[in-house]
Parts: structure tokens; sequence; C-alpha cells
């Protein structure tokens, strides 16, 4: 048997139990708790439901499905490539917009998996969910423009502090001007301009591809 959570760590409440022969269908994938076998757990509901997760070396894959939102080339879909730090807005299977992106630091990487656009905040104020005291606490923060794609943690939003510092390389740690940067704590990360564009042309319930 295995346990299904709201979360995916091991404090996230019990939605439900399955057997060992049960199939399921991956959704995505989140970075979570690290238990035995790293810190990878699997999304077992559609972006239409209430996030549910369970821990990846609980499940024996012969071929893991991503389900993949616009796959069929209609309406708008947005990806986000890790690998190029890059983000494209896709229009019936043609880019009409992209950009240079900053994405998780190494120890706050950015979420794979398809997710769906569902909040919009124009302006915000975001809340460090970590301590003072901890190596990633922040001040409270002005956001210009942000789209929500997980909870209320994670954004594709405006990072006009870091100037023009997008692109590979920037989701590490680097030296600007003689000033260490890294990349963010698992948002992505662009431009004022670029996050704007997002913003005024993603309606919520537009998917969100994350991959490498």
């Amino acid at each position: 048997m295995a346990n299904i959570r709201s979360t995916p760590d091991t404090n996230g409440i019990i939605t439900q139990t399955v057997a060992a022969s049960q199939a399921i269908t991956v959704y995505g994938t989140a970075t979570g708790e690290i238990l035995s076998n790293g810190a990878t757990w699997y999304r077992v509901s559609d972006q239409n439901s209430a996030p549910q997760y369970i821990y990846s070396a609980l499940v024996k894959t012969t071929k893991t499905v991503i389900v993949n939102p616009g796959s069929d080339n209609s309406g708008k879909v947005i990806k986000v490539n890790l690998t190029t730090q890059h983000i494209y807005a896709y229009n019936n299977g043609t880019i009409v917009y992209d950009a240079l992106i900053s994405s998780g630091q190494p120890n706050l990487l950015t979420p794979t998996g398809n997710f769906t656009i569902i909040s919009k905040l124009h302006p915000a104020t975001f809340y460090s969910p970590w301590p003072q005291g901890s190596p990633y606490y922040y001040a409270p923060l002005h956001i210009n423009y942000a789209l929500g794609f997980q909870g209320t943690l994670l954004f594709l939003h405006d990072a006009y502090w870091r100037g023009n510092d997008f692109g590979p390389g920037t989701n590490v740690p680097h030296t600007v001007a003689g000033k260490t940067m890294t990349g963010s704590h698992g948002c992505v990360e662009m431009s004022t301009a670029d996050a704007a564009w997002f913003y005024n042309w993603a309606a919520i319930g537009t998917p969100l591809i994350i991959a490498y």
C-alpha cells in the first residue's frame, strides 16, 4: 500500500491509499521532501483538481507519461525551458513571444511538469515563507506582475532587481558588477517588460509546461 498526499512531503494530508498493483497516471513532477530516493514526487491529479502527490520511489514505472496540455497545438500554451533559461508563448502551435528567464537556485529548483495559470496579481507583495535567520529569507518584496502556477508560492513574475541578469547561468551563484547573484526561490523570473507581456497575454487556465 502507498499513501497519496496533499503536498509533496510526509506532513501532507493523506488523501487516499492505493494498492501496490493499482495503476496511476502521472501528470507532473515536483521537488519535495527528501526521502530514501531523492526529492522527486509525482503529481497524480490533473490541473483541474486539488494537488495530490505520491513519492516517486513508491511508483514502479514501465513507461512514465507526462500528460502534455496543448499537445494538439490548439490555443495558448506557455513553455519554460530550464536548460536554456527561456520562456515561450505559443498560440495554436506558433511561438508568438519569447524571453530570457532565471529559474530556481540549486537548492530551490523550479519544479518540472505540467501546470496551469491559477492566479494573476498586479501588483503584489511577496512575503518570505522562510523565517528570519534562514539563508532563504527575504524582506517583503514588491512585484509588478505575477502569474501563479502552484499554490501561493510559485509564480512567473518580474524581477526588476536583477537588471539584465537573465538567461543561462543566472540560476546558479555568479558575480555581476561585484555582487553575488543566484537563481530564484523556485519561481520563474524575467524582466518587468516581459512579465507585463505574459500577464496581459495569458488568462487564468492557460497551460504551463516546465521542462529541461
